[in-house]
């Protein structure tokens, strides 16, 4: 008869035999695509929609221009060079302009 096993070649033999099933099956299983992300799920747009993305998307920087002016000038900076405003006045400015961008990709449907 054959001497058993012992217990301390068991355990390591049994997670090695695991941890090989394991990545045999993971790379033979099909995997799914992974999710598009955002940028990735531009779709067709009609030319209507479009036109009015555009329309939205101009009047949306031009307001920002004017607030940027607005901010520049409170702080007595001159209206002939390239103002730099504090990143705190920049961020909120910019992120109303993230904002105003969003409603317009909203009211164009979403960009579809």
């Amino acid at each position: 008869m054959a001497a058993p096993i012992p217990p301390t070649l068991t355990a390591p033999a049994l997670l090695l035999a695991a941890a090989l099933l394991s990545l045999v099956y993971s790379a033979a299983a099909p995997r799914p695509a992974p999710p598009k992300l955002a940028f990735q799920q531009r779709t067709a747009m009609s030319e209507h929609a479009r036109s009015m993305l555009d329309e939205c998307r101009r009047h949306a920087y031009l307001v920002h221009d004017v607030r940027w002016a607005a901010a520049c000038s409170q702080q007595g900076a001159d209206e002939e060079a390239d103002c730099m405003l504090p990143d705190a006045e920049a961020g909120r400015l910019n992120a109303a302009l993230d904002r105003a961008e969003s409603l317009c990709f909203a009211d164009a449907g979403g960009g579809r």
